[in-house]
């Protein structure tokens, strides 16, 4: 084997191995299945978990989880009121169709929607109970 070949395969092979776990973290949570689409009328409570993350319930057990593509500083202190709206028609079946924002005392700011993807019902009933909406 060449002097290259043996200073290179271990980095390249320690490089590989890594990179499913890298994807995992910096991916974005995928887009809402075929047929599944959120409808603001049905959202009964949000909960934000942090900056980048809002979580939305429709009905009595479907949780929505909507990822931002940039922190949204409102949600750091929980005091505003998130609020949420499809651009156009009522149904929200991908980021590209939802607008959300913070409303606080000093106004309000629209957070950038990066991913949305309904839970299913283990990931919602695994939702820590200070996120779960």
């Amino acid at each position: 084997m060449p002097v290259a070949a043996r200073i290179f395969a271990p980095a390249i092979v320690l490089a590989a191995a890594a990179l499913p776990a890298t994807l995992a973290t910096t991916l974005p949570a995928p887009a809402a299945a075929a047929g599944q689409c959120l409808y603001v009328q049905q959202i009964t409570g949000t909960k934000a978990d942090g900056m980048r993350t809002v979580y939305a319930r429709t009905g009595r057990k479907d949780v929505w989880r909507i990822d931002l593509s940039a922190d949204c500083a409102p949600l750091a202190d929980g005091g505003g009121k998130i609020v949420i709206s499809p651009r156009g028609s009522g149904s929200i079946c991908g980021a590209s169709d939802l607008k959300l924002a913070v409303e606080a005392p000093g106004g309000s700011q629209s957070c950038f929607v990066g991913g949305m993807r309904k839970l299913t019902a283990d990931e919602a009933a695994a939702l820590p109970a200070n996120v779960a909406p």
